[in-house]
């Protein structure tokens, strides 16, 4: 049996692993470098851009794009993979924050392996600018993301 994007989507909405906004979802993932499912595969579209704090410019993450591709055809859906820069610079904060030496930072989550996607199936005739329920939701995301050390990742 061959499952879309959208058919996988449903399920784990109902077994409550994404949350759903209009015609997009958000969930958590691992970071990897393989992103294949058994009917497809989520191909590079060779776009990364930097995440920048508002404040004072700091980049924080890393914005990649992909599409789904069915075979080797191509489809609408898109995918936007967030992360942070990487493991090292997110141990220190980690430690910092904690106020304990770096020997406490091995018992903590490097959050830099795991992923915030977005998927969400583009559609020609929409207008691009579809800005406004994409920003209140990823804000909620990124402002969870101050309280990392009280939270548990499975």
């Amino acid at each position: 049996m061959v499952l879309k994007p959208s058919t996988l989507i449903c399920s784990r909405i109902i077994i409550g692993k994404a949350l759903g906004e209009g015609r997009q979802w958000y969930f958590y993932s691992r970071k990897t470098q393989q992103r294949v499912t058994s009917n497809g595969y989520w191909g590079s579209m060779e776009i990364d851009e930097p995440i920048f704090t508002s404040s004072t410019h700091k980049k924080v993450g890393i914005k990649k794009y992909f599409t789904f591709y069915l075979g080797n055809s191509k489809t609408n859906w898109i995918m936007q993979e967030y992360s942070l820069p990487d493991s090292s610079s997110s141990s220190k904060r980690s430690s910092k924050r904690s106020g304990r030496g770096s020997t406490s930072s091995s018992h903590k989550t490097d959050y830099s392996k795991w992923v915030i996607c977005r998927v969400y199936e583009q559609n020609c005739s929409e207008e691009e600018d579809d800005d406004g329920p994409e920003l209140s939701c990823l804000d909620e995301v990124f402002l969870s993301l101050d309280d990392l050390d009280e939270v548990s990742l499975p």
